[in-house]
């Protein structure tokens, strides 16, 4: 499991710096079954309009965060699933760490 409270300093400071209006974490990072092999489940909501395209905010965003956890990060934007059961196990186990 993730030390939530170690990390965030340095979560929000990247995302400070980057168009994130709300950053939280979910599935094993949040468990039991976190492992040293585990990659860490990110949800970010980008505060931005439709028209503005965010390829190069999206990647350094990842890039910063494998650098703070010290590994793979699967960067989950919040608008682009739509699959109701995904979304439903998101919102159920999801840890807010950042918000604008």
């Amino acid at each position: 499991m993730i030390n939530i409270e170690k990390i965030k300093p340095e979560v929000e400071r990247v995302c400070r710096h980057l168009p994130v209006k709300r950053l939280g974490l979910f599935g094993s990072a949040l468990g039991r079954n976190f492992s040293r092999t585990s990659d860490v489940d990110v949800l970010v909501i980008f505060d931005s309009g439709e028209d503005i395209d965010l390829f190069d905010e999206y990647f350094e965003l990842k890039e910063q965060l494998e650098k703070i956890f010290r590994r793979n990060v699967d960067l989950v934007v919040d608008k682009k699933f739509k699959n109701p059961i995904f979304r439903e196990s998101i919102d159920r186990t999801r840890i807010v760490i950042y918000e604008r």
